[in-house]
């Protein structure tokens, strides 16, 4: 009987450490929660609790005075040509679609490649050339904008295609609603109509709106491609054709607010032949507003000078209606804005010994100007 009762004994200590193990697992996970919580910045609260320091940005003269590098993300796995497109998953994984193999690739949180999102071809799950891809928290869907086979197409994470629909009219970048039910459509390919158009997820178009310029309406030949851009934020559509320094901004329902022209040192306005053609060395083509919170708009300009061209990231203060500063890019390129006001950057390593290029690098930055509202 003691033999019994000692081994008993023993059972339950051993039961009981492994409960105190799991507690303390499960504590230690909702203290480094709640830490990763007060060290974060969620967008929803940067109205009431934080405030953009314009005096910091217009004193600033290089990049790094502005981001403050907390994270390095690195991709093994598979190659990578080119970070045209990054999104973070609500699961941690990234989202990357290779501008120059036109891949679609998931990686997980420490960079490991996961799967790739689709194949090429024309059929069903298939894409020829992506220029767009989008993730949409409502029916947890990853959406790819093909401009060569004119096609919405649908898969969720793990790679599974959905559906597709056709689109009727060209489009070259793409926005979701908040609410998951519309899909924006831009090109910056139309003189004549109407440059964006919105559809509904089953492919049904339900309007356009955005009609463009005088001034766009005169040229024989646009440019087309991933180039001017468009972004959703707070119930308004901002809007950036690439020949005009000119942020439009609509309701979702298509309506033109406001069309806020910026003034800018490094801006040149595109001049046009006797025959209608654009003189492409005469104006500074506006790359994408890719970023925007909190009333400060991001905007990348591509100077021209003797050796190429170089990129500019402008930061533009909307409340005030004004360019803050403008930062040389070098070889970063930003991609990205978080939920907590984190802006990923993407950098190319250049070759150490051999000729072959290393997969390029994500930089996880701090916008230093963000800061806590004093109280009182």
């Amino acid at each position: 009987m003691k033999l019994i009762y000692g081994d008993r004994f023993k059972i339950n200590v051993l039961a009981l450490f492994f409960v105190f193990v799991i507690l303390s697992a499960i504590l230690l996970f909702i203290i480094l929660q709640r830490v990763k919580k007060e060290n974060s910045i969620d967008l929803a609260s940067l109205n009431q609790g934080f405030k953009i320091d314009i005096a910091e940005i217009e004193k600033t003269k290089g990049l790094e005075d502005i981001f403050e590098v907390r994270d390095v993300i690195r991709f093994e796995g598979q190659v990578i040509g080119s970070i045209e497109k990054f999104i973070i998953l609500p699961s941690g994984d990234f989202l990357i679609k290779d501008g120059v193999s036109k891949d679609i690739y998931i990686f997980g949180q420490h960079g490991k490649f996961l799967r790739s999102i689709g194949a090429k071809g024309s059929g069903p799950g298939e894409f020829l050339n992506p220029v767009d891809v989008k993730f949409n928290p409502k029916d947890k869907l990853i959406y790819v904008l093909d401009i060569k086979l004119s096609r919405i197409i649908a898969f969720d994470t793990l790679g599974k295609y959905q559906f597709s629909f056709n689109i009727k009219r060209r489009g070259e970048h793409m926005i979701l609603s908040p609410d998951g039910g519309r899909i924006y459509v831009y090109s910056t390919g139309y003189v004549s109509e109407d440059m964006v158009s919105c559809y509904d997820t089953s492919g049904k178009i339900l309007f356009t709106f955005c009609k463009p310029s005088d001034f766009i309406k005169k040229i024989k030949i646009p440019i087309t491609g991933v180039v001017g851009g468009i972004v959703l934020e707070n119930g308004k559509i901002f809007l950036m054709h690439p020949y005009e320094h000119v942020i439009r901004i609509f309701t979702p329902d298509g309506r033109n607010i406001e069309n806020i022209s910026l003034n800018s040192d490094l801006y040149k306005y595109p001049q046009i032949s006797g025959n209608l053609l654009l003189d492409i060395k005469s104006f500074t083509p506006i790359l994408s507003p890719v970023l925007n919170f909190d009333g400060v708009f991001f905007i990348i300009l591509q100077v021209p000078d003797e050796r190429g061209a170089k990129n500019y990231l402008e930061i533009v203060y909307l409340p005030e209606r004004r360019v803050l500063n403008s930062v040389y890019l070098s070889d970063m390129y930003p991609l990205y804005v978080d939920n907590y006001g984190y802006v990923y950057f993407c950098y190319q390593p250049k070759p150490v010994e051999s000729n072959l290029l290393s997969n390029p690098v994500v930089y996880k930055c701090k916008f230093s100007p963000l800061k806590l509202k004093v109280k009182g």
